[in-house]
């Protein structure tokens, strides 16, 4: 099987994050869902260095009431919207 990438890191945070897309000067893309990354990588028979899977960053994945907002993370799933307290009680519809 084709590799497309020699190293796979999973930061616990957007600063290790920043850190690690600066060590590869900006040439490993970052893998949040992964659909478009792959097919890309594959349609285009493409190699990159790394990849960056962000998706374990607690901060992208949150879906909370701040201020009166819903935030909802970069990386947060359909199923953790659906599981948000705040969507139960007050949108119970949208999910």
């Amino acid at each position: 099987m084709r590799r497309y990438w020699d190293k796979y890191h999973v930061p616990e945070s957007i600063e290790e994050t920043i850190e690690t897309m600066e060590r590869f000067n900006g040439e490993a893309p970052l893998l949040a869902g992964g659909t478009d990354l792959l097919v890309d990588l594959m349609n285009d028979d493409a190699h990159v260095p790394a990849v960056i899977d962000i998706t374990q960053i607690p901060e992208l994945n949150r879906v909370e009431v701040e201020n009166g907002d819903v935030v909802i993370g970069a990386c947060a799933t359909m199923s953790d919207v659906a599981r948000a307290r705040v969507f139960q009680r007050s949108a119970s519809h949208l999910v």
